[in-house]
């Protein structure tokens, strides 16, 4: 028998600390291994055990996922691997427990994260993405960068996160994309806004009696001209798709296209060319997670309220609530979980189907929102069904009909 135990190098630069811990906390699951490790070195089973003689009932993944985990909490240097081979090579057991930075700064982290993601009642899944991401670093640490730089101005555009933190423009698009998703920030750009690149305003001098029928939309096309023509504000489709509760926003599309051929109503289009083509600022959930949980960490990292935060997760895993903690944890990051709730191809696209029959007119972008799956696999998606679904361009964005 041969035996070896593995151990990575913390770094000792904030960043690159951050770089790490943001890795190790972007799932439930990964806080609880933490939480259920020490100086003795265990099998992927017997942390599962562990786990489970703490939160009793509920859903736990297999064995073999805490295995996954514990490989990726060795790699970021917070778990120690004790690895022992036979002399045919053949490997008899793998086992892990904590560093000595799993045990100083992962255990504090775990259990700041853990906290706060159920006091929030949201995954920090759902906050820093996954780690499988391209790209040099990972999205949940590149996340947290365009929180903070968001927290410490009041606006900026796409191409100032893009340019001060390095990175793609995708990228940096799609980050926005998910914390758009959960309230996290507010994100408008020409080719990306969701409720409508320009708006439509009623010209005040032009008689609401003169207005023609568009195509033949003869009752749609009175209802849109009398609620433009009663309001100050101007509004675009969507907004009218609501206010005029019709839910065939193509059709609406349509008559005001037609109304502005009349010379009725005007375009209002919110961005200045060459001056602004985008604008994002962090919004009260984002500042939230800033201030509660982005700064306690660094603290905590740069050593400058280590001592309290290890007291804290002590008393923490002493107390009765951390089987609660842990249990609500693992069911937050199972409800989103992009792995444990996989769907088929052909059942991605039948959801697909059914979308654009009750909600024709949707972006790429907007589909792969509702699903709750990745842009770029809903466009592979929508390109499968191309001979089956009608495509339109409006602008800079492309919409889906179904056939």
């Amino acid at each position: 028998m041969q035996e070896r135990i593995e151990e990575k190098s913390f770094p000792n630069n904030l960043e690159d600390r951050l770089a790490i811990i943001a890795n190790a906390l972007n799932t439930e699951f990964k806080s609880a291994i933490l939480l259920h490790l020490d100086d003795t070195p265990r099998e992927a089973p017997e942390i599962r055990v562990k786990v489970r003689e703490t939160i009793g009932r509920g859903y736990l993944p297999s064995k073999s996922t805490f295995g996954t985990y514990g490989d990726t909490l060795h790699e970021i240097a917070l778990v120690a691997k004790k690895t022992i081979t036979r002399d045919t090579g053949e490997v008899e057991y793998i086992g892990y427990s904590l560093t000595e930075a799993g045990k100083t700064y992962g255990l504090p982290c775990a259990v700041l994260s853990l906290r706060y993601a159920v006091d929030n009642n949201i995954s920090m899944f759902q906050i820093l993405g996954s780690t499988a991401s391209p790209g040099e670093s990972r999205a949940p640490y590149n996340r947290i960068r365009i929180l903070r730089e968001l927290r410490n101005s009041e606006e900026l555009r796409e191409i100032d996160l893009k340019e001060a933190l390095d990175l793609y423009g995708y990228t940096v698009r799609n980050h926005l994309d998910g914390l758009v998703k959960i309230g996290f920030v507010e994100f408008d750009s020409v080719g990306a806004k969701t409720k409508g690149k320009y708006k439509f305003q009623w010209i005040k001098s032009k008689p609401l009696d003169k207005v023609e029928a568009v195509r033949h939309h003869t009752t749609l096309t009175r209802r849109v001209a009398e609620c433009l023509a009663n309001n100050d504000k101007a509004f675009d489709y969507n907004e009218l798709s609501k206010v005029l509760r019709c839910g065939n926003v193509q059709n609406i599309s349509t008559v005001l296209c037609g109304l502005e051929r009349q010379g009725r109503v005007i375009r209002i289009f919110p961005w200045k060319a060459g001056e602004l083509m985008s604008k994002v600022r962090i919004l009260d959930n984002g500042r939230k997670f800033h201030d509660e949980l982005y700064l306690p960490l660094t603290g905590l990292l740069s050593d400058s309220s280590l001592e309290v935060s290890r007291q804290e997760q002590e008393t923490f895993r002493e107390s009765q609530e951390y089987a609660n903690y842990i249990r609500r944890g693992i069911e937050l990051y199972r409800r989103v979980s992009p792995n444990i709730n996989k769907k088929s191809p052909e059942e991605r696209i039948e959801e697909i189907k059914a979308l654009l029959r009750n909600k024709p007119g949707m972006t790429s972008r907007k589909i792969a929102d509702i699903l709750g799956i990745s842009w770029m696999r809903i466009t592979k998606y929508l390109s499968q069904l191309s001979k089956e679904i009608r495509i339109e361009e409006e602008g800079n964005e492309v919409r889906y009909f179904s056939g």
